[in-house]
């Protein structure tokens, strides 16, 4: 199993036919094959198989040109209300949108408390490949999970990425993958 994320190791090194031998492949919205407005994206280096893709309720409009495949949405803990979530499934009935909150928002909630909310100005929150992991490994329940362009999570030199508390993020996702016995495998 194997997330694609949007990091710049993977650009130019033709690895796409490798990532779409995976049984499964989890994209981001960031990362959809099929967004047109995202330069950086080609598919000999990212492939094109996909099986499910993470969307916030923000980011879920650019799922719109993607085939039918399962879609996860999440929201910030208490942002999902039922007009949010009307007018997400009426853009994407067809491509079975699953809300997600149920899975994240004890993490998310849990995320706020052990943060150092003075790294940022804004109110921290996790980056949409850091929600991936946790959706994936609570939904699929895997043994290993393999990271393909998660740069700013491997980097442990860095600190902060825009409003990211990456020390935060690595410390909840190194408990979630414990409690859950998933092994997290870099690309």
């Amino acid at each position: 199993m194997i997330i694609v994320g949007n990091g710049p190791s993977l650009k130019d090194k033709k690895r796409g036919d490798e990532i779409d031998s995976f049984q499964t492949v989890i994209r981001l919205t960031e990362t959809n094959i099929f967004r047109t407005d995202h330069a950086c994206y080609n598919i000999a280096d990212h492939g094109r198989k996909t099986d499910y893709l993470i969307a916030n309720t923000y980011t879920y409009k650019f799922a719109s040109n993607v085939p039918k495949y399962e879609t996860w949405i999440y929201s910030r803990p208490n942002e999902l209300n039922d007009s949010i979530k009307v007018k997400i499934y009426n853009r994407l009935l067809n491509y079975n949108p699953v809300f997600v909150n149920i899975l994240t928002d004890y993490w998310l909630n849990y995320f706020e408390t052990i943060g150092n909310s003075n790294i940022t100005k804004f109110r921290p929150i996790p980056q949409t490949g850091i929600i991936g992991i946790i959706i994936s490994i609570l939904k699929l329940k895997p043994y290993k999970l393999t990271l393909a362009g998660f740069d700013s999570y491997w980097d442990e030199s860095m600190a902060v990425r825009g409003v990211h508390d990456l020390i935060t993020e690595r410390q909840l996702i190194s408990e979630i993958s414990t409690i859950y016995k998933t092994e997290l495998i870099k690309f």
